[in-house]
Parts: structure tokens; sequence; C-alpha cells
């Protein structure tokens, strides 16, 4: 395809994404959003779906996620966007019956957790990547000169033209992949910085396989 049309498209791609971004937001996974965590003891072994089950029952359609917590993997901890103290009550009786307990509603911790900035997700990644942008950008340069030296035909380098390149490649390849999850309202969730650097890496590659 022409380049022309494929930068045309990514454009595209990420000027929408830029305008649904602005409209709607990011839409993040539960544990990204404001929410509530609800730690409760089974002091048993328990799959997490049965728990879902049961407070999904209480509270209707709303999102519920559920993990085990602590070495013995007794204690669930529940994550939904809104419960109420009448629904923590009859999901503390529903679990008491199904596990055969006795909680009482008191012994329940309840914490509000704040909806997270992405920024703070982010953070920890900026200085490596832009370390290994660097050492990229550093290792075009030698292996273009050594190219061009060690070339049997007399070759036309332009070593800025090429570091350009090589940035805006992998640059717009983050952006058309950040772009294209928030206009297809993809669940952001911890995948997403995992598979941005395998993309970073693989376009890094292949700019250089193309030389």
């Amino acid at each position: 395809m022409n380049k022309k049309i494929v930068g045309a498209i990514a454009i595209a791609i990420i000027v929408i994404g830029i305008i649904v971004t602005a409209i709607l937001g990011i839409n993040s996974d539960l544990i990204y959003r404001d929410h509530q965590e609800i730690d409760i003891k089974i002091g048993k072994e328990f799959e997490e779906k049965d728990i879902e089950a049961i407070v999904s029952q209480v509270i209707g359609n709303g999102k519920v996620s559920v993990s085990k917590v602590e070495l013995f993997k007794d204690m669930a901890t529940i994550r939904v966007e809104n419960i109420t103290d009448d629904q923590l009550s009859e999901m503390n009786t529903k679990i008491n019956e199904k596990y055969e307990i006795d909680n009482k509603v008191e012994d329940i911790t309840k914490v509000e957790v704040p909806r997270a900035k992405w920024i703070d997700l982010i953070k920890p990644y900026i200085v490596p990547v832009i370390i290994s942008m660097l050492l990229i950008e550093a290792y075009l340069v030698i292996y273009l000169l050594v190219y061009k030296k060690t070339s049997k035909e007399v070759v036309e380098i332009n070593i800025p033209k090429s570091m350009l390149e090589l940035f805006l490649a992998v640059g717009g390849v983050q952006l058309v992949y950040f772009s294209l999850i928030v206009i297809t309202r993809f669940q952001a969730n911890r995948v997403v910085i995992p598979i941005s650097i395998v993309l970073f890496i693989a376009t890094a590659m292949a700019k250089f396989i193309k030389k």
C-alpha cells in the first residue's frame, strides 16, 4: 500500500482517537476506575467465579472483579463500582450460606479506591523507553555509517532523515495503537502497556530489517 495512504489512515485514526478521548475519555478496566474494594474472609478454598456470581446476583448488572489474597488464598478481595450497605449485608448472608461460615458485616472491610491516573501507570516506563529509543537511534547511526563504508556500491545515506523516520515509525505505531484502544472502547487493563512495549520493539526491528 502507498506510504501516503498508510500515513493518511494513521493520522485519521490518531485524530479520531484524540477526539474520542476528549469526549468520552478512556474506557478503563474496573481496577483503574473509581471503585470499592471489599475484603472478606472465607477461611477455605473458593472459586472467584462463585463469589462473582453471588455479588452479581446482589448488585445487578454492575461490573465485578474477584481475586484471592493472603498466603493461603482463603480471603477474597471483591471490586465493584458501587455497593450499598443493604447489598453488602445481603452479599455477606449469601456468602455465609454458600461456604457455611458466620461472618458479620462489621468484619468486612470496604475501601473507596479513586480512579487511577494513567500518567502514574506509565511513569515507570518513560525513562526506560527514552533510553531505549536513544540507544536504538545511536545504533542506527553506527549501522548506517558502517553500511556506507563497507558497501561495494555508492550509497546515499541521509542519517538525520533515517533517524527521523525511525522515530516517526515507532511513535506513530504507538499513537495508532492507543487510538484504536480508545476508539473501539476496549477496556484498558494490565496488558495494554506490555503490548505497547512489544510493538515498540517490533517496529524498531522492522525498520532495521528494511534497511
